[in-house]
């Protein structure tokens, strides 16, 4: 059962996290165009540093949001 948890079920969790980390991302981004357009804008540039689109390095976009 160890094996199952640290091999399938925490790649799977971390794709999870790293999806959830996108949704809060842009839902902060929305808000942040409600009170300051350049501060949006300035995330919106910032934001795909931070987070890779492959599986490789999903584990680096997961450590980023949740250290």
């Amino acid at each position: 059962m160890h094996y199952v948890m640290r091999t399938i079920l925490s790649a799977s969790l971390q794709r999870v996290r790293a999806n959830l980390c996108r949704v809060i991302s842009y839902v902060l981004r929305v808000a942040a165009t409600f009170f300051n357009v350049h501060f949006a804008f300035v995330l919106y540039a910032l934001t795909p540093l931070f987070f890779c689109h492959s599986d490789a390095c999903a584990s680096r976009a997961v450590l980023i949001c949740w250290p």
